[in-house]
């Protein structure tokens, strides 16, 4: 269950519960990037404590953060690093179910704005 959501001033921060956060932020119109229309924002980071992972708190966070961008037309950038028990292509397989693709390198995905009826 989502506790908080915001976007304010540049960036979305998101709350699933104390114990799982997703954070994004604004590059800006001084950040340009072939093939993608403004405004884009950077995939900070999803944090969940070890302990909550695996019951699908990260998956939530990401429906929201999708939600968010969509009705606000954002295009996410994110540059994935792998950590933990996640390799490269186990997140790719994470971003990919939430409408990422891959964007110039290896290491870098990205999601476009989906249409949202008002």
């Amino acid at each position: 269950m989502i506790i908080h959501s915001n976007h304010i001033d540049g960036s979305i921060s998101i709350m699933v519960s104390p114990m799982g956060t997703a954070e994004l932020s604004d590059m800006g119109p001084y950040m340009t990037f072939e093939g993608l229309d403004n405004p884009v924002y950077y995939f900070n980071r999803i944090k969940l404590q070890r302990i909550n992972e695996g019951k699908g708190l990260g998956k939530e966070l990401m429906i929201e953060v999708c939600r968010i961008a969509d009705e606000n037309g954002i295009t996410i950038l994110n540059e994935l690093n792998p950590y933990g028990k996640r390799d490269l292509e186990s997140l790719k397989d994470f971003f990919r179910a939430s409408g990422f693709e891959d964007f110039h390198g290896k290491n870098t995905m990205v999601r476009r704005p989906k249409h949202v009826e008002r």
